[in-house]
């Protein structure tokens, strides 16, 4: 007897459990309101059986009502949301030396950085996915103390700064409207084909992310992306003193990938820079085509070309870049044995001061690992020539050796580092000659790398640069032609 009593009870028990979690959310009563008549059918029947008194049936309609008045932001995970924790540590050790390419002048350097990235990334049942992704980025003591985020100034002052913030912030909705588009709003990276142009620079200590929105169709064999983004924001309305209308940065367009195209890949663009700061104004559309493919059954090739037009602060702007090459793997090699050959042009401005501008920007670039790995050159008034070794002794080390050499578009105009700025001489001054009586040979570079992939989470880099200045800059400079030497060691530590 008493163990049939027990067993009614937990019956009753789990059946008011179900009900209460599968009723109908449209439910209308209130506990304590509800009339035999105004019950819901179910209800209604559970308590003519017997199955279900008064008092149980009133507990689950309260249920119901705390269900139906929940707000749309306490929505609980099911189990189809899935939450995921990324992460990186990243520490690099560098040195450079004669970077003034002076030998009279003791300039010997070397930092110790490290780069924290930890991402938090919720995916939703609906298409939905929200990324947060923190960085903390910075230099062995380069802090006044440990207890403080002040850094040290060149005048040993204290500058108001942190090197922790956000990287990436935002929300993606996949298939909206039941459509092949996407859409990626809030910081993020944005990367497209090599990065010639629009990059995440993810060498860089901090890297590279934009703030905006970006909107994808996958079409049948394409891919295309449109964006916009806020670069600098120098007026914003929340500013109480009055400044220039809209002087700011914005940077958009459109990026299209055929991933199939003819055994390759076939890429399109048409980008705008807007930069409105009245000192710096640029107004530019840029158009491009990129295509990489196998050539045969051991080679390949690849190109990418971009001109660009529209106004600067002094004038109009007219410019051109291309770059192209092409590789041979070794066949029957265990080593992996690979050559290229590549050469890259970007225009240059052949006659400063007149109005106009013929130097190509380079935009939003990672090139780093493009025109030579100590970063004296962009993609800006340049001519390089480079040619490449590589091999990979064992299955997860990898080796290679660079040569560029390389020279000026246009004698007149200057010599620009990777990061689009000229490169300054000791004095400060940028290298540039505008009368173009020292020559176009800006020097030659070597670069020895290594990177060793010790598990599916750890990687550990090393390399040796050094380059060898030419005629132009040993003019510019004074006399001083110096080589220059740099060296890293680096280690990383992922999870995706």
């Amino acid at each position: 007897m008493v163990l049939r009593k027990s067993l009614k009870v937990l019956h009753r028990t789990t059946l008011v459990a179900v009900i209460g979690l599968a009723l109908s959310p449209s439910a209308t009563l209130v506990a304590g309101t509800a009339e035999k008549n105004d019950r819901d059918p179910l209800i209604q029947v559970l308590i003519e059986k017997g199955i279900l008194t008064e008092e149980e049936a009133r507990d689950i309609e309260a249920e119901v009502a705390r269900r139906k008045a929940r707000k749309p932001q306490e929505r609980e995970l099911s189990l189809g949301d899935k939450i995921q924790v990324k992460g990186q540590y990243r520490f690099r050790v560098e040195g450079r030396e004669n970077r003034d390419f002076r030998n009279a002048v003791g300039d010997r350097k070397s930092s110790a950085m490290q780069r924290t990235r930890l991402g938090l990334s919720l995916e939703t049942d609906d298409d939905n996915e929200i990324l947060l992704q923190l960085q903390d980025s910075r230099v062995w003591g380069s802090e006044v103390s440990t207890t403080t985020s002040g850094l040290f100034t060149p005048a040993n002052g204290v500058a108001n700064t942190t090197a922790l913030d956000l990287h990436q912030a935002f929300w993606k909705a996949d298939n909206v409207g039941g459509k092949p588009v996407s859409t990626r709003i809030g910081r993020q990276e944005l990367s497209f084909g090599d990065e010639r142009v629009i990059g995440a620079f993810g060498w860089d200590n901090v890297g590279r992310s934009f703030d905006g929105a970006k909107l994808t169709f996958k079409g049948d064999g394409f891919v295309a992306d449109a964006f916009l983004s806020h670069v600098v924001e120098s007026n914003s309305i929340l500013a109480l003193a009055p400044g220039p209308d809209d002087d700011d940065l914005y940077f958009g367009g459109v990026y299209a990938t055929w991933p199939r195209h003819r055994g390759g890949v076939t890429d399109s663009y048409a980008l705008l820079k807007r930069d409105g700061r009245g000192a710096s104004y640029v107004a530019n559309a840029t158009v491009g085509i990129r295509r990489k493919a196998p050539f045969g059954e051991h080679a390949d090739y690849s190109f990418e070309g971009a001109y660009q037009f529209g106004g600067v602060v002094a004038g109009d702007q007219s410019a051109y870049a291309f770059v192209a090459g092409t590789g041979y793997n070794v066949p029957h090699n265990r080593h992996g044995l690979r050559f290229a050959l590549e050469y890259a042009l970007a225009s240059g401005d052949e006659s400063a001061g007149d109005g106009n501008s013929e130097t190509f920007d380079q935009l939003f670039p990672t090139n780093h690992d493009k025109y030579g790995y100590m970063d004296y050159q962009g993609w800006r008034n340049m001519r390089d020539l480079r040619l490449t070794a590589s091999a990979k002794p064992r299955n997860k080390l990898g080796v290679a050796v660079d040569f560029h050499w390389f020279r000026l578009d246009e004698a007149r105009d200057a010599w620009y580092g990777a990061g689009g700025a000229p490169n300054l001489t000791a004095e400060g001054t940028p290298f540039i000659d505008v009368t173009g009586a020292s020559g176009r040979s800006v020097g030659k570079e070597i670069d020895f790398s290594l990177n060793c992939a010790v598990s599916d989470r750890v990687k550990l880099l090393a390399g040796y640069s050094r380059f060898f200045p030419g005629d132009f800059v040993e003019a510019v400079n004074g006399g001083a032609g110096s080589s220059s030497e740099w060296f890293f060691l680096q280690s990383q530590y992922g999870i995706d």
